[in-house]
């Protein structure tokens, strides 16, 4: 088998290329998110319809699109705590009533002390909780001090966005167990170029 047709088992080619349509469809749609296209296709393309989202009107916007649906979002109109306090309850629902559900928080600004709490509960209860944390933040404090495990990767690299999100979603449907994903700004190469070129070397789209 030669290595442009070369189908890793962990991500299908298929899924290869609907990571990149949804990365076509972010730039178009969601001019406020660029660069970020990557983290966010990777993420969103592992939620389900029975999930929690809390996120910013602006990373709210962009799940949309990738999920082709805003059913799952906590309303826009909840304060950074409100979403922050719902998504934690709805996180502790699903491990009991709901299993295999998970609550997602995609956070793109820094959290203030008063965050700690919920992150210690999230510990302490085993809660089926993904954070999801846009570049130019560091980790809540309180994530490292309860041994919630902190992955950073590159969020220009969406083929390793995926892996480390279907860990994440994993551990959290199975385990119920948080993740807390940090994406990291590691040079400016243009996302949608990088997966373009990627998806050219395996012969799944035409060169030119």
């Amino acid at each position: 088998m030669s290595a442009a047709t070369f189908e890793n088992p962990l991500i299908p080619n298929q899924r290869l290329k609907q990571l990149y349509n949804a990365m076509r469809d972010l730039r178009t749609g969601s001019k406020k998110t660029r660069g970020l296209e990557a983290g966010i296709a990777a993420t969103a393309s592992h939620l389900r319809p029975q999930d929690t989202i809390a996120a910013s009107a602006t990373l709210g916007l962009a799940v949309a699109i990738v999920q082709q649906s805003s059913g799952n979002l906590l309303p826009p109109a909840l304060d950074a705590d409100q979403k922050f306090a719902a998504a934690h309850g709805a996180a502790f629902a699903n491990k009991h009533f709901t299993p295999g559900s998970v609550a997602v928080l995609y956070l793109d600004s820094a959290l203030p002390a008063s965050y700690g709490r919920f992150l210690e509960m999230t510990a302490l209860r085993e809660l089926p909780v993904v954070y999801v944390q846009a570049p130019g933040h560091k980790a809540h404090p309180a994530a490292v001090k309860h041994k919630i495990p902190v992955i950073p990767v590159d969020v220009n690299d969406v083929v390793a966005c995926y892996r480390v999100a279907q860990e994440a979603f994993t551990r959290a449907r199975t385990l119920h167990l948080p993740t807390w994903i940090s994406f990291q700004q590691v040079d400016k190469e243009d996302p949608l170029d990088r997966m373009r070129s990627y998806l050219k070397s395996k012969g799944l789209l035409a060169r030119g």
